[in-house]
C-alpha cells in the first residue's frame, strides 16, 4: 500500500461514486465508521472490488472486552457474497492500545491464507483505538 491519502471516485449520471482504498490511513477512516466503541472488541471487513474500491463493510464479530474471534468463514461468507476481490480487517481495541498482540498477528496471517486459498486478498489487518490510533500489519510486515 502506498503511504499516499487519497480518496477517488466517479460521479456521473450513470456511474455511483466509490472510495478508493489507497493506504491505511484511508482504510482506518473507513473501519471507524463501522466500529461502536464501547467495552467489547468487534471485527470488521472492508469489501473492495478489482481496483480496491469500497463496494461494502460490515461488523463480522463482536467479542468479549479482550478477544473477538474473526473466523475465516463468517469474514469471507461477506466477501464471497458481495463478490469482493479484495478486504481490509480490522479489530477495534476498546483498551485504546493500538499495539498488536500475539492473537492479531496469528488472526491476520489465518485470514490471509483463507484469502488465498479463496482468491480474494487480504490487503491489511488494522487494529483501531478508541482515541483515534490505529496499526496497520500491512506496514509492519506482517501481511
Amino acid at each position: 500500500m502506498s503511504a499516499t491519502y487519497s480518496l477517488a471516485g466517479t460521479d456521473t449520471a450513470d456511474t455511483v461514486s466509490r472510495i478508493a482504498v489507497s493506504d491505511p490511513d484511508v482504510a482506518a477512516a473507513l473501519l471507524r465508521k463501522e466500529v461502536v466503541f464501547n467495552d467489547r472488541m468487534q471485527g470488521m471487513a472492508l469489501l473492495l472490488d478489482y481496483q480496491n474500491q469500497l463496494i461494502g463493510s460490515s461488523v463480522v464479530s463482536v467479542g468479549s472486552v479482550s478477544h473477538t474471534f474473526m473466523a475465516p468463514r463468517e469474514v469471507f461468507r461477506t466477501a464471497l457474497l458481495a463478490g469482493a476481490s479484495a478486504i481490509i480487517c480490522g479489530s477495534s481495541h476498546p483498551s485504546g492500545k493500538v499495539k498488536p498482540s500475539g492473537d492479531d498477528r496469528a488472526v491476520a496471517r489465518r485470514l490471509a491464507e483463507a484469502g488465498e486459498l479463496l482468491g480474494i486478498d487480504l490487503l491489511d489487518y488494522m487494529i483501531l483505538g478508541q482515541e483515534g490510533g490505529s496499526t496497520s500489519l500491512a506496514r509492519a510486515g506482517v501481511v
